[in-house]
């Protein structure tokens, strides 16, 4: 579950990013800050590699336990659809949409404030829905993609253990 929680730091970090802009009439963050949260996120990844190696090393986990994980999760993602593909990894998709709400909200009123005519306003709400209808895409496009890969990973590890089995 270590993605969750990288989605979920990397998801606080922009909203640390977003409120510094925000307090500092800015348009792009800070360079100094990005960095940092760059560094912060690094080093989660860091210490959960470090974290698994440990764990295999102390615990004598051979590598085809890792296989064995992927299959099941495979196994459950071929089995539900695409819409509820997040559960099979224990997500929560409640907790980082508000947090992106609680960002968006003043972004959002800050770029329509600056909307002089009737023209501009036009362009940012289509701009809006372009950006919805973009979103909604790449939400199918991953959910498709996610189901694809794993009929393939699932058809890839029959394969080969048939093969081996032999």
């Amino acid at each position: 579950q270590d993605i969750v929680e990288h989605f979920h730091i990397s998801i606080c970090l922009l909203f640390v990013l977003i409120e510094n802009m925000l307090l500092t009439n800015a348009y792009l963050p800070s360079y100094k800050l990005a960095v940092q949260c760059g560094m912060v996120l690094g080093t989660e990844i860091v210490v959960d590699i470090m974290k698994h190696a440990f764990v295999g090393k102390f615990q004598n986990l051979k590598p085809g336990v890792y296989s064995e994980y992927l299959k099941d999760m495979c196994e459950k993602t071929v089995a539900s659809s695409s819409i509820n593909g997040y559960r099979i990894v224990k997500f929560n998709p409640l907790v980082p949409a508000s947090i992106l709400l609680r960002i968006a909200v003043p972004l959002v009123g800050r770029s329509w404030r600056n909307c002089a005519s009737t023209l501009s306003m036009a362009c940012f709400v289509a701009c809006a829905l372009c950006l919805w209808l973009v979103l909604f895409c790449l939400k199918l496009a991953l959910g498709w993609s996610l189901q694809l890969i794993a009929r393939r990973f699932l058809k890839y590890y029959s394969t080969t253990r048939k093969t081996k089995a032999k």
